[in-house]
């Protein structure tokens, strides 16, 4: 059986070696080949390559929170909007002839802005008072610049007493104090087809900003709301892209030249890298792909695995050469010998980003796909072109082993004589971090996906400590009939449904038509408190909103609150800083409450934050599968490759530990789980088998071919591959660790789980894999089995 196996493993390094010859023949046009490829790469990424600027995008076309939002937008206004935020210098409110001057110059050159359609604010709130039997409607001043005293205290007093501004436009007694705090909501609708109006607006909207500050320089102004958050999503990706790649060149080249002490290795790498990292990005240009904040991070993902590609071939070349080898022969002898390592581990890693495929966000689909792409050109990348560029580049190995070569064989036979009492610690170890795991908690708050750098999460968090909330669920009471919403029945279930979210701890602001008909209904009686009530009748309540509504001025009229037959209105509940589990229970609550008192007006609340809060949780339960999927994928192909049952099952010890390791620090580190980390277990476990793989051949190449015993396998493996393993793990680490760099928390948190796991997988590798395997073999040998062949 050993001699069987010998001879097939012979003729496959055989074929292998007469295909490396070929390469090496061809090597000038190998190397033309792939300078006209990456041209063609870069021609498209700049010709095709694009931002997607909606956070909409997140969401499939069929999940069901986008579509009730759909429904909640197509049947009133949209809600995307740019929300600036004023605070006056010095401890006094807003009240003052300059702030509302200034309050009133944005408001007006608001309307200016690029598809702007609505602009709501202090200062053109459409009052109500009586006017004989008459309502008249209108601002509360028409000359900001020179208010008296009197109309000072009266607009104080009416802003501060009504219900739609408090904690929405200007704070309240909750947040930073009555009348400390205004604001000014600008509402877009933006043409779909256009994929430049967010950023144009945004820029916009920040040039009015300036000359805001320009003219009033005693404000301090903040800019949120969803027109921004999409913004903050487009700037993040950009960030990514021009920031990280950068800093992973860096890396490359010095871990290289430490590693090598070579420039024809650092060379060909960065080949390598820019031609599967260019090459990926310009395939999923040209496929009209664009690119998302988690998508952007993708090259930076790509060029750190061409780099572990590129490492065990030009190690193995260089050890050839140290055993004296010349160039040509150590390449080839180096092909040979990682051949089907360097392909097994690209394949099992593609498949690891393909599970991400099963993930409910389009972008981690999309990031997955991109990846595996990019992994599978860095193969055939560093099995052409490396080999291709080496042979005409000059390199000089040296005669004397480097340290880590000579650390890993003193390893080696430190672990394989002590195997008991490492197997008991490491797997002691794991154990502990594993069950850290349970610490963990799935929380989403899209307002922190951006760190303290981008300026939306900094102005944001000003908000939501100062004047209101972005966390908000929309609910679409309909009664089915034309004037319904006239009913004093139905506007009683609605006053009643804001009493209960009123009392609600977590309630920031309700929006409701309810203020609105109660002081229009105060306006038709003498402005008498007493009747600041609903209309006692049907015809009532439509007299009066017929008549608010004749009175209202272009553009704020009541389509943002009432759809066009008046058969429904829109209420919305503005929380506090909630995460995504009190966000699905809230929303619940108020579904439970409309189940239990108003059956008929019964509906889902949604909106972007209903929306977000689901994604984790759709993203766990889908990624299920892909890990799954993932994982009995690479054991079919480990099993095949190494055709070896045992070895095959074996082999999973070390490839999920690793998981378990990674969300154990996590746990320990930070310990919230956002969306994108529903997908870490599917890639990981296709990256951190890599390492698993090349221990495996190396070790089952000692006993079939070589005839060592297990204990000498082990030596030998650490020797061969040991330093590759160290130096890729050292590389994949700081890729991902670059990539945990990144302002946008989903892309960071997901690279630095990674990070940890892949750390993990290398002490699994080197402490729990070697001492199973001879723990494995003592086992074999116990039972009669022949030591060579212990994985047949």
């Amino acid at each position: 059986m050993a001699a069987q196996e010998k001879a097939q493993i012979t003729r496959f390094e055989e074929a292998v070696g007469r295909y490396a010859e070929g390469v090496l023949k061809l090597r000038w046009f190998i190397i033309a080949t792939s300078v006209a490829l990456l041209a063609t790469a870069l021609w498209s990424i700049k010709s095709f390559i694009g931002f997607d600027t909606d956070y909409r995008v997140f969401f499939g076309k069929d999940n069901p929170q986008l579509l009730a939002f759909d429904n909640l937008e197509n049947t009133y206004t949209k809600v995307d909007n740019v929300f600036y935020v004023l605070d006056p210098d010095g401890d006094v409110d807003i009240f003052t002839r300059e702030t509302l001057a200034a309050i009133e110059f944005l408001t007006e050159e608001s309307w200016l802005l690029p598809f702007s359609t609505r602009v709501d604010s202090i200062t053109n709130f459409t009052h109500t008072i009586a006017d004989g039997d008459d309502l008249l409607v209108a601002e509360m001043a028409e000359d900001w610049d020179n208010i008296t005293d009197a109309e000072l205290a009266l607009i104080k007093d009416v802003v501060l007493n009504e219900p739609l501004l408090l904690d929405r436009v200007v704070s309240s007694d909750k947040l930073a104090g009555a009348g400390k705090i205004a604001a000014v909501s600008v509402t877009f609708t933006f043409p779909k087809e256009d994929i430049l109006e967010v950023p144009q607006t945004v820029t916009a909207a920040r040039d009015l900003e300036a000359r805001l500050l320009e003219k009033f320089p005693h404000l301090t102004t903040y800019m949120s709301g969803s027109t921004m958050l999409n913004n903050a999503f487009s700037e993040a990706a950009q960030s990514d892209l021009s920031g990280l790649i950068p800093m992973m060149y860096l890396v490359v080249i010095v871990t290289m030249y430490l590693l090598l002490r070579s420039w024809a290795g650092v060379v060909t790498t960065l080949s390598v890298v820019t031609i599967s990292a260019m090459g990926a990005l310009g395939i999923i240009a040209a496929l009209g792909v664009k690119l998302t904040p988690p998508t952007a991070s993708t090259p930076t993902v790509i060029m750190t695995l061409a780099v572990a590609d590129s490492i065990h071939i030009l190690v193995s070349m260089i050890v050839g050469m140290r055993e004296g080898k010349n160039k040509h022969e150590a390449l080839v002898y180096s092909l040979q010998l990682n051949m089907l390592p360097v392909f097994l581990t690209s394949i099992t890693t593609a498949l690891g980003f393909l599970s991400m495929n099963f993930a409910d966000a389009p972008p981690l689909r999309e990031f997955g796909n991109i990846s595996a792409i990019g992994v599978m050109i860095a193969f055939f990348a560093s099995v052409t072109l490396l080999p291709a560029m080496m042979s005409l580049l000059p390199i000089k190995a040296r005669t004397e082993k480097d340290w880590v070569s000579n650390m890993m064989g003193k390893m080696g036979g430190w672990v394989a004589a002590k195997y008991k009492p490492v197997l008991l610690v490491s797997a002691a170890m794991c154990g502990a971090l594993i069950w850290c795991m349970q610490y963990n908690v799935a929380d989403d708050r899209f307002a922190e996906y951006f760190d303290e750098r981008v300026r939306f999460r900094a102005d944001t968090d000003f908000m939501f400590e100062n004047i209101t909330g972005i966390y908000a669920a929309g609910w679409d009471l309909d009664t089915g009939e034309s004037w319904g919403v006239a009913d004093p029945e139905y506007l009683k279930i609605l006053e009643a449904f804001e009493a209960f979210w009123l009392a609600r701890p977590e309630t920031v602001h309700v929006d409701s038509i309810i203020p609105m008909m109660k002081r229009v209904n105060k306006s038709m009686n003498g402005d008498d408190p007493a009747a600041y009530a609903i209309p006692e009748s049907r015809e009532l309540a439509v007299d009066n909103l017929f008549l608010y509504e004749m009175g209202l001025p272009f553009g704020l009229d009541l389509t943002n609150q009432i759809n066009l037959d008046k058969s429904g209105s829109r209420f919305t509940v503005t929380w506090n800083n909630v995460g995504s589990a009190q966000t699905r229970e809230l929303e619940a609550m108020g579904r439970a409450w409309l189940q239990e008192n108003a059956p008929q007006l019964y509906g889902e609340g949604t909106g972007p934050a209903v929306m977000f809060s689901h994604i984790s949780k759709r993203n766990i339960d889908s990624m299920y599968s892909g890990t799954t999927f993932a994982l009995v994928g690479i054991s079919f192909i480990l099993i095949f490759a190494l055709r070896s049952l045992g070895m095959g099952f074996l082999s999973l010890v070390p490839n999920l530990v690793p998981l378990g390791i990674g969300f154990g620090v996590w746990a320990l580190w930070n310990g919230q789980i956002i969306f994108t980390m529903a997908a870490v277990s599917g890639m990981t476990l296709g990256i951190i088998v890599d390492d698993t793989i090349h221990f495996l051949s190396k070790y089952l190449r000692a006993r079939r071919v070589l005839g060592y015993s297990a204990e000498e396998a082990v030596r030998y493996t650490f020797e061969t591959v040991g330093a590759a393993i160290v130096v890729t793990t050292l590389i994949l680490v700081a890729g991902f660790t670059i990539m945990g760099t990144s302002p946008f928390a989903p892309n960071a948190s997901m690279a630095q789980v990674t990070a940890f796991a892949i750390g993990g997988a290398m002490l699994a590798d080197f402490f729990l894999l070697p001492t199973l395997l001879i723990w494995f073999a003592k086992r074999r040998m116990a039972r009669g089995k022949d030591l060579a062949n212990e994985a047949a």
